[in-house]
């Protein structure tokens, strides 16, 4: 299959272009930004229809925050447009369970690596569910800390697929052992920062999904601001060793930015970043990050279509209710 690059890089890469948009037609730019990540999604559900019945499976890898858990949602959606009903399935439920992972050098435990899920039942369940259309999918218990003992039958019909999502979804020791003409490859990321007229980086791509993921645990994990960027920390160790070597072996690859979002999250997030202290060793950063929201023209929240992709961090929308 021919490899599918999406990306918009045009006329709101720049901040004075986003901000001259954001005083003078909010509204466009908005649209503007929300079309072109859903149009990629509507690209994307169109090509799955036209090779009906050849996929059984499509892996969706992508980092923290890049909005994997929406896009598997909204592609679900699209493809529902064309008689293909899905199934959307986390890795998550294939975790071994608490303490049972493998320990950095810290002696801590490391949630993020592969090893920390169950393999040959990943490997089990999802041949099954290609070969055959049907599995027993597991069903991880989070509060307790283990796999459940039930189980959710899953049943696909002759044009269904499953949308398997999570980070490991393109590690090599998941996606390799499947059966390969049924498995469809996708990677999504934020895949550009926001620059000054100087070309010099604002906001890193980087920068935007540690925004994202700040409001997200603010607002739904009760975790603070100091609390996120020590997570992070691992998260984006995690990323570096286990994500980012395999990103390459994706068959379609989309952008999740939205060039309007600073303008939007810098609502809900200056008064916590301005929380962070001096004596705080993540005070340069948050300070870094203030500075870089006050750059951009405010827009309010409630501007964002309730079908947005950034419903899934500042809350709210048809996909979060």
């Amino acid at each position: 299959m021919k490899r599918i690059r999406y990306s918009y890089v045009k006329h709101t890469q720049h901040l004075d272009d986003i901000n001259e948009m954001a005083v003078e037609a909010p509204r466009e730019l908005i649209d503007y930004c929300e079309s072109q990540y859903r149009d990629n999604i509507q690209d994307i559900a169109d090509y799955l229809a036209a090779q009906r019945k050849k996929y059984r499976v499509i892996m969706l890898s992508g980092p923290s925050a890049s909005g994997k858990t929406t896009t598997s949602k909204i592609l679900s959606e699209l493809l529902g447009g064309h008689g293909i009903k899905t199934e959307i399935i986390s890795l998550d439920n294939f975790y071994l369970g608490r303490g049972q992972a493998p320990k950095l050098e810290n002696g801590e435990y490391d949630y993020e690596s592969v090893h920390a899920l169950d393999l040959p039942l990943m490997e089990e369940t999802l041949t099954a569910l290609i070969k055959t259309g049907q599995c027993q999918m597991p069903i991880f218990d989070f509060p307790a800390g283990k796999p459940s003992t039930d189980k959710t039958p899953i049943a696909l019909g002759e044009d269904d697929v499953a949308i398997v999502e999570g980070i490991h979804a393109l590690n090599p020791l998941i996606a390799d052992p499947l059966p390969q003409d049924r498995l469809l490859r996708m990677y999504i990321s934020v895949k550009q920062g926001i620059r000054n007229e100087r070309e010099e980086d604002v906001l890193t791509a980087q920068d935007i999904r540690l925004l994202r993921r700040t409001v997200r645990d603010y607002a739904f994990r009760a975790s603070s601001v100091e609390n996120t960027f020590t997570m992070w920390e691992q998260v984006m160790r995690g990323e570096i060793e286990y994500i980012q070597p395999y990103k390459w072996n994706a068959d379609i690859t989309i952008n999740s930015v939205h060039m309007y979002e600073p303008c939007i999250m810098a609502e809900g997030i200056q008064k916590l970043l301005e929380e962070v202290t001096a004596d705080s060793r993540f005070y340069e950063k948050a300070q870094r990050l203030l500075g870089a929201l006050e750059q951009f023209h405010p827009i309010p929240q409630a501007m964002v279509p309730e079908n947005s992709l950034l419903k899934e961090f500042i809350g709210g929308g048809i996909y979060w209710s």
